[in-house]
């Protein structure tokens, strides 16, 4: 389930502040030396994140991304006494970083997506614990199907619906097969491209 932050009670949010873990100074303290946000800003997303987090017994946060996200996973699992992580991928890491060194040392562990950006944000942060786990397919896992087997004849796309994951561009060329030889496609996911239609 995707919950907003906007539907957290303000009373919810404050609760995590008023009855913080015994490592909720590290997060505060992250609060104020990050540059990226605003730190009222931060500390009150940071406070519903933890509110939610509490509420469904999380004991570890992740963030997707090493910009904002990642700061508010930091700040609100501290609040709550939880562990906390995040992954980069590529233009939060070498386009336009944010407090990448402060992230890492404030996180429990990064996730580099490859060796050489594991070796970068080592680099970067010494001492930091980062881990790779490889962007892509694993061949061993997945692998085209037996050609012997029929083809279901659908597709499947999971992730945000966003411009730049092409889901429009996916539906115009589908749109384009003669109607027998179109494959189905389920969208999983939501964004500001949810409502498209063509």
């Amino acid at each position: 389930d995707t919950i907003h932050l906007d539907q957290v009670p303000f009373k919810h949010a404050a609760d995590s502040l008023a009855f913080p873990a015994q490592n909720a100074a590290a997060g505060v303290r992250f609060a104020l030396t990050q540059t990226g946000l605003p730190m009222e800003t931060l500390l009150c997303n940071a406070a519903r994140i933890a509110s939610l987090a509490r509420s469904q017994g999380c004991t570890h946060l992740h963030a997707h991304f090493a910009w904002d996200t990642a700061a508010h996973a930091i700040v609100a699992a501290r609040l709550i006494g939880a562990s906390v992580s995040f992954v980069g991928h590529g233009h939060d890491i070498y386009g336009t970083p944010i407090d990448l060194p402060l992230k890492l040392r404030a996180s429990d562990f990064a996730v580099a997506i490859c060796d050489d950006m594991a070796r970068d944000l080592e680099a970067q942060a010494p001492g930091a614990r980062v881990k790779v786990v490889p962007f892509g397919v694993d061949p061993n896992r997945f692998h085209p199907c037996d050609p012997d087997v029929p083809c279901n004849g659908r597709l499947l796309f999971i992730g945000r619906l966003v411009e730049s994951k092409g889901v429009t561009d996916l539906l115009m060329a589908l749109a384009q097969l003669p109607v027998g030889r179109r494959p189905e496609l389920d969208i999983i996911g939501d964004g500001d491209r949810e409502s498209t239609r063509l």
